[in-house]
C-alpha cells in the first residue's frame, strides 16, 4: 500500500516526520526561504495544486547539484525514490528510505533473484493508477557543478511517459553548494552552516512528453526545456567517465 490514504498510521507518521526533519535540515543549513517558479501557463498556482492538477506527470527529473536537492524534494512532496537495495538496512535512515516506497536497485546476485529490474519497477509506477505519488529521479546519476549538466542516463526516459523537469538554481557568493568529487559531505555541511543565509530557487518547467519511441530524442527535448529557465553548459561526459570522476 503505497498511497498515503492506504498506509498504516505508523507509516504515515514516519513519512511526515521525514518531511518535517528535511525542512528542519534546510533551515539549519541557511535555506530559510526557497523561491519556487512555475510555467507561464499556470499563474497564481501553489505547489499542492500544481502537483495534484489533472494529468500531472508522476515522474520528476532534475539536475543534481547537492544533497540539498534531495532534502528540498523530501520536504515538499514525499516522493518515491531510487536507491540501492542495501540502503534499507542502514539503521534509522534505512527505515525512512523504506517508508518512501523506493525503487530498489539490486547490488548482489541474491538481490537480483528477488527484486525486479529497476526499469520494470519504474514502468509499473509511472503507468499504474494505483500508485499516485511522484517518483523523483536525477538522470545524471551524480552530483555536478551548479551550471553544468552531464549526459543523462536512459533509465528515467525509457518508460516514454510524460516527465516533469525540475531545475535547482543555487545563488551564492562565498559558498558553492555543489557536492563534487573534490568536496567531502562533512566539509560542505560545515561551510554551509557557517553562512547564515543561503539561497535556492526551484523552477518547475512545463511537462515534456515524448514525440516518438526515440529515447535519445526525448532526453534532448527535456534538456532543452530545462535550458529555458537556466543556461546550462551541457557536457558529453557521463557518470561512468573516468576523466569526470577524477
Amino acid at each position: 500500500k503505497d498511497n498515503l490514504q492506504d498506509m498504516s498510521k505508523c507509516r504515515r507518521y514516519l513519512l511526515f516526520l521525514t518531511q518535517f526533519f528535511s525542512r528542519c535540515c534546510l533551515l539549519i543549513l541557511g535555506y530559510w526561504w526557497i523561491e519556487e517558479t512555475y510555467p507561464e501557463n499556470t499563474p497564481n498556482v501553489t505547489f499542492p495544486s500544481f502537483l495534484e492538477r489533472k494529468n500531472a506527470p508522476k515522474l520528476f527529473v532534475g539536475n543534481h547539484v547537492s544533497f540539498i536537492d534531495g532534502l528540498y524534494i523530501l520536504s515538499r512532496c514525499i516522493p518515491s525514490v531510487i536507491a540501492q537495495a542495501n540502503t534499507v538496512k542502514i539503521p534509522i535512515a534505512g527505515s525512512a528510505i523504506s517508508s518512501l516506497s523506493p525503487i530498489l536497485v539490486p547490488v548482489t546476485d541474491k538481490q537480483r533473484e528477488t527484486l525486479k529490474d529497476p526499469k520494470i519497477q519504474l514502468l509499473e509506477r509511472t503507468k499504474s493508477d494505483a500508485f499516485n505519488r511522484a517518483v523523483m529521479i536525477f538522470p545524471e546519476g551524480a552530483t555536478t557543478q551548479a551550471n553544468t549538466l552531464i549526459k543523462f542516463q536512459n533509465g528515467a526516459f525509457e518508460p516514454l511517459v510524460s516527465v516533469q523537469p525540475v531545475v535547482f538554481k543555487y545563488k551564492y557568493k562565498n559558498v558553492d553548494p555543489s557536492w563534487t568529487g573534490d568536496v567531502s559531505a562533512g566539509w560542505l555541511l560545515f561551510r554551509l552552516c557557517c553562512q547564515f543565509v543561503n539561497k535556492l530557487e526551484v523552477a518547475y518547467c512545463s511537462p515534456v512528453q515524448p514525440d516518438s519511441n526515440d529515447v535519445q530524442e526525448f532526453k534532448t527535448k527535456v534538456i532543452e526545456e530545462m535550458k529555458k529557465v537556466k543556461q546550462f553548459e551541457v557536457s558529453p561526459l557521463t557518470v561512468s567517465d573516468n576523466h569526470f570522476l577524477k
